[in-house]
């Protein structure tokens, strides 16, 4: 774990200031460091995830809980790391689609269990299609 002073040191070198998100942090050794390692190697860093994906579904999942700072942040980092704006627009319409079936589903009280069923039907028959070179 970096110190507070390293921590601060190293944000700064990665973004040429510390932004104010990260200076309130301060009041705790591990939150700063512990905060920021988490920030740097999953929201800035290649992982199983290339970057511009990384950041499309967290823009998914910004627009699903409705949080203005991190839909900001990650259409701009979507956005630099190679993201088209149809791709940003695609993004936001399946997200939406995930709410719609979810409060269709939700609403007629769908049983689970027969969604299970169906759903296990539905990827073999896409199986089959892809095995057949249908898809």
């Amino acid at each position: 774990m970096m110190t507070k002073q390293k921590t601060l040191e190293d944000i700064k070198g990665t973004f040429g200031f510390v932004p104010g998100f990260f200076e309130d942090f301060k009041w705790d050794e591990l939150a700063l460091s512990g905060g920021w390692e988490l920030f740097k190697k999953f929201e800035l860093s290649e992982t199983n995830i290339p970057l511009k994906y990384k950041h499309l579904i967290a823009l998914a999942a910004a627009g699903a809980v409705k949080c203005p700072y991190c839909t900001k942040f990650h259409t701009e980092a979507a956005q630099l790391f190679g993201a088209t704006e149809t791709e940003l627009q695609e993004t936001a319409y399946t997200t939406s689609l995930v709410g719609y079936f979810s409060n269709y589903l939700h609403g007629r009280r769908y049983p689970l269990e027969k969604f299970d069923e169906e759903l296990n039907h539905i990827v073999k028959n896409f199986q089959a299609a892809a095995a057949a070179g249908k898809r």
